[in-house]
C-alpha cells in the first residue's frame, strides 16, 4: 500500500500520509451519531 489516505479537503482532493491522519483526534457531535444510528436501521 501507499500508506495515504485520500479525502476532500476544502474543495480538493487531497491524499494525505495516514500517519497524519491517524495523530489527529476528532470528535463527532453525539446527536449526529445518534441520528445517524437510527436513520441506519
Amino acid at each position: 500500500g501507499t500508506g495515504k489516505m485520500v479525502g476532500l479537503i476544502g474543495n480538493k482532493i487531497e491524499a494525505t500520509d495516514l500517519e497524519v491522519v491517524l495523530s489527529q483526534q476528532k470528535t463527532i457531535d453525539q446527536d449526529l451519531y445518534d441520528l445517524a444510528l437510527v436513520l441506519a436501521k
